[in-house]
């Protein structure tokens, strides 16, 4: 009973003396408070007092000229400051948060203003701030700080500030309803020199809950490459950027309420009257809604009115001339396809044209379905960490770097564009020939990919997708017979173009790396994060 009581009195000086909190919501005090106080609550004990410590207000923002409900740390906790500061703070961040006084928190904390503004590079900063010298922070966020470009600046205030710093990358489903792969960082420090990093990759295990101390790697090279050196990459590889030498554009916004001439309403867009699968007036114009893929694009036979009735129409230069079509998802990396033909494209993909006779669009296609530059777009896009729709924005493709050089020296990229598209559209026409074959109005994935099965996994799959059923196995071995030859035939063909742009993608991106100059350690870099 003595150890009980002993052990009450320990957590309960410990909630007295040593928790503080603060948040911007009320009732998440309160319950804060409520949750702390049950915790220590025994009968005929008083209750730990709690009020002057977990506080409510704006933890960023300490001017009440701005903001109401202003924070000012070193009035409200002036015990703490008077020793110098907090010894640890511990949270989990807001991000992507809508700030109100944006323009105040950006010159309050210009050290993490670089690039794109959240609110978690912001409280990190702050929290550093709230830190005494002896410190330790410790926050579970996203993992998009351990590498991306726009997050570099919170790197270096990590590593300006603390000599041991600890990341565990947790990867996704951390917290239910949020779409965004996460990890952990600790920052500590200790009274050396050289910065000490250490490193765990829990993002493929399941089981989240694990003993991380036994697991540490520690000063290991590759990751404070990750952390440091990877930065230098983006750095080194600009020259010219791409807006100087092709014109690009966002594609073509068909319906919106009250844009348009006349205005649209609710009308055009429910019965999507400007979009048909038949050209019926010389303004129908072939119009690419999805299907980009890398080389090629699915055709969807639909047609377009195009007009200044639609909400955005652009300039039909962008759509007359032979183009670039980026599609705005990146996921996994970047797709981008060549069409000469005059083709009107949705506004989900980005359309290039050439504006320079000294750089052809085909060696730009080669740059940007490259390793490389699906790092770059990643590293540099705000909206890549989004799991459900990981994209890039215009001004991000306007600046991609360009690496300027001859147009004969641009000969051999050309070359390898055409060899792609030409790889790609024969192994979309061998597959599609095998898929009409199976005679089915809604075809699954692994039919789709039917060169992947082996034979007896094809004839389960197609078995259970046509819904056959054989009276005997006299007639199962007929259609096995019946299908065999045809099916390895076109399997066997698929997979030998696959295994062609797979060699061919490799010696693409050995190319650009030698393009632009990058090291052994610095390949390693781009294909371990692309």
């Amino acid at each position: 009973m003595g150890d009980i009581t002993a052990y009450y009195e320990i957590e309960k000086s410990i909630l007295e003396n040593n928790l503080y909190g603060v948040d911007i919501n009320e009732d998440a005090v309160e319950i804060a408070k409520l949750s702390l106080w049950l915790r220590t609550a025994s009968k005929g004990r008083e209750l730990t007092k709690l009020a002057d410590k977990i506080k409510c207000g704006n933890s960023l923002i300490d001017d009440k000229s701005v903001v109401d409900n202003a924070f000012v740390w070193e009035e409200e906790f002036s015990e703490v400051f008077e020793s110098g500061g907090f010894d640890v703070v511990i949270g989990n961040p807001p991000y992507g948060a809508e700030l109100s006084a944006k323009e105040w928190l950006k010159n309050r904390f210009i050290e993490t203003s670089f690039g794109t503004i959240d609110s978690y590079k912001f409280f990190t900063q702050k929290a550093i701030e709230l830190l005494s010298n002896n410190k330790v922070l410790g926050f579970i966020m996203p993992d998009s700080y351990l590498g991306k470009e726009y997050f570099k600046d919170l790197r270096v205030l990590a590593v300006d500030n603390f000599q041991n710093i600890t990341n565990i990358k947790l990867g996704d489903d951390v917290f239910e309803d949020v779409n965004l792969p996460t990890a952990i960082m600790i920052l500590h420090n200790k009274s050396k020199k050289n910065t000490m990093f250490n490193f765990l990759d829990i993002s493929e295990k399941k089981d989240k809950e694990l003993e991380l101390y036994n697991e540490f790697i520690t000063d290991i090279p590759s990751y404070i490459d990750t952390f440091i050196i990877k930065n230098s990459i983006i750095k080194d590889i600009n020259n010219k950027i791409l807006i100087d030498i092709y014109d690009q554009v966002m594609g073509v916004k068909v319906y919106q309420k009250g844009k348009g001439k006349p205005k649209q309403t609710s009308y055009e867009k429910d019965n999507d009257i400007f979009v048909s699968k038949i050209k019926f007036t010389e303004n129908n114009y072939k119009y690419i809604s999805q299907g980009i893929e890398r080389y090629y694009y699915n055709n969807q036979n639909e047609y377009i009115q195009y007009g200044e009735w639609l909400a955005e129409p652009r300039k039909r230069i962008y759509f007359d001339s032979e183009k670039i079509i980026i599609r705005e998802i990146i996921n996994p990396r970047v797709f981008a396809t060549y069409i000469k033909e005059p083709a009107i494209i949705k506004n989900i993909s980005a359309v290039i044209i050439q504006k320079n006779n000294n750089f052809s669009i085909k060696y730009l296609l080669t740059l940007i379905n490259s390793s490389l530059m699906t790092y770059y777009i990643y590293e540099q896009s705000p909206k890549s960490d989004n799991k459900t729709y990981p994209s890039f924005n215009s001004k991000l493709i306007k600046n991609i770097p360009i690496k300027n050089i001859s147009p004969e020296e641009q000969i051999p990229y050309i070359n390898y564009t055409n060899l792609m598209m030409k790889l790609n559209l024969q192994i979309v026409d061998t597959k599609q020939n095998f898929i009409n074959e199976l005679d089915l109005e809604k075809v699954p994935k692994k039919l789709q990919n039917f060169e992947e099965l082996d034979f007896d996994d094809f004839v389960k799959e197609y078995k259970k997708t046509k819904k056959l059923k054989f009276a005997d196995k006299l007639e199962e071995r007929n259609f096995k017979n019946e299908w065999r030859s045809l099916f390895e035939n076109d399997a066997s063909q698929a997979q030998e173009l696959q295994a062609q742009i797979n060699a061919t993608d490799k010696e693409i991106d050995n190319m650009v790396y030698e393009l632009y100059g990058l090291s052994d350690d610095e390949i390693k870099i781009v294909e371990r994060t692309s």
